[in-house]
């Protein structure tokens, strides 16, 4: 989530990591991703400003690596052309790109590496610049276009560059920086993605993996916080929610407690739709098309006596409607609740009865009608209240 965890799965998750680690690990080998890395310890706290603003600019380029990304997928998605011609335009251009640029192609951890043992040399600061914008550009072109492939790798690749452009520029002006570029480079990479993925825990722990030690745990806390506030709105997974309670997998456990509290008299409709017992089931039809119902109530003398549904109208034959009576049809045997009960009693009657419309008595006079509710006035009020109750507690902040 965007600002929450999955707490259910952190256990399973730790047990299936340990597992999946030992097993690769026994297969492979334990070296980590990137071998050579030349990770000086972290002891001096000055250092610390530098990693701040290296969490800032890796902020600022993630929120344009999700921009940009998404920007050109519906740039794409709005062309009038078949869709399968699309990747070939965006593979073309990306080619093109490659042509001039071809450390642009590819994965990118080579580049990663030489980065990371600050082989300038191969890699110049010009080279550095170009690559982080334009793996910006490519990935967008290649994966928005509608090609396959992920974004992990490119937000690695260009976190990296971020890191190793800010270290070298640092360095040059003589502003406290770690002696080796390395250290720049693994936590701007983890950075820079940690912030536009929302996930800066996770890539704080993979720092121990990179560098199989602990010795960028410190700077790297403070680096993916920084760039995870500084990205702000921005994202890289569209279809991340914000939240436990936006997940369709804990949307009921979160809306039940409040469905509690609310009541039936605050959701309930008064306006009340209803015909007599004598009313064709022609003339039923046209009030529930005209109102656009699913259901009319059947009342005699004020009081209830049964309900009409479109099914039931459906059910008698065309040439019939005129002479069928409403009381040949209704349901006589009626759900029904009160003004004092709550919105999770009602939505647990409408499920369990397969309806949509309950009509709402007197305790007193179970006869008496006083309004009517659906699941469409549970969902209205319930929504309202949760944006009422969003907007105090930003009222609150402010």
């Amino acid at each position: 989530y965007r600002r929450d965890f999955e707490t259910e799965a952190l256990m399973p998750s730790f047990i299936a990591s340990v597992i999946g680690y030992s097993i690769f690990g026994y297969w492979n080998g334990w070296a980590p991703v990137f071998g050579n890395v030349d990770v000086q310890p972290f002891f001096r706290i000055p250092e610390l400003s530098s990693y701040m603003l290296l969490g800032v600019v890796c902020g600022v380029i993630g929120a344009l690596y999700g921009r940009s990304f998404y920007r050109i997928r519906d740039y794409f998605k709005a062309l009038k052309i078949p869709d399968w011609s699309k990747p070939a335009i965006g593979g073309f251009l990306v080619g093109l790109m490659g042509m001039f640029l071809p450390q642009v192609l590819g994965m990118g951890y080579g580049w990663i590496q030489l980065a990371i043992q600050g082989n300038f040399t191969s890699l110049p600061l010009g080279i550095m610049i170009a690559l982080l914008f334009g793996k910006i550009l490519a990935t967008g072109l290649s994966i928005g276009s509608g090609g396959s492939g992920g974004v992990f790798a490119p937000g690695l690749v260009i976190g990296g560059m971020v890191g190793a452009v800010l270290w070298s520029l640092l360095h040059t002006f003589t502003v406290i920086t770690p002696v080796s570029p390395a250290s720049f480079v693994i936590v701007g990479m983890l950075a820079l993605f940690g912030g536009i993925a929302k996930a800066p825990l996770a890539v704080i722990l993979m720092v121990s993996e990179m560098t199989s030690g602990y010795a960028l745990l410190v700077p790297s806390m403070l680096a993916c916080t920084v760039a995870y506030l500084v990205t702000g709105n921005s994202y890289i997974y569209e279809f991340q929610v914000a939240n436990r309670s936006k997940s369709p997998a804990h949307r009921r456990e979160h809306s039940i407690p409040l469905l509690k509290i609310l009541k039936v008299k605050d959701a309930m409709v008064k306006r009340i739709v209803s015909v007599m017992p004598e009313t064709t089931v022609s003339e039923v039809s046209e009030i529930l098309k005209e109102k656009k119902m699913d259901s009319v109530l059947v009342q005699e003398n004020g009081e209830l006596v049964g309900i009409v549904t479109t099914v039931d109208v459906v059910a008698v034959s065309p040439s019939l409607r005129d002479k069928t009576l409403s009381r040949d049809i209704m349901s006589k045997d009626l759900v029904v609740t009160y003004q004092d009960a709550s919105l999770f009693q009602v939505m647990k009657l409408i499920e369990k009865n397969e309806i949509h419309h309950i009509p709402v008595v007197d305790r007193s006079n179970p006869k008496h009608v006083i309004g009517i509710i659906t699941m469409i006035d549970i969902l209205r009020l319930h929504s309202l209240e949760v944006e009422n109750s969003v907007r105090t507690a930003l009222v609150k902040e402010l």
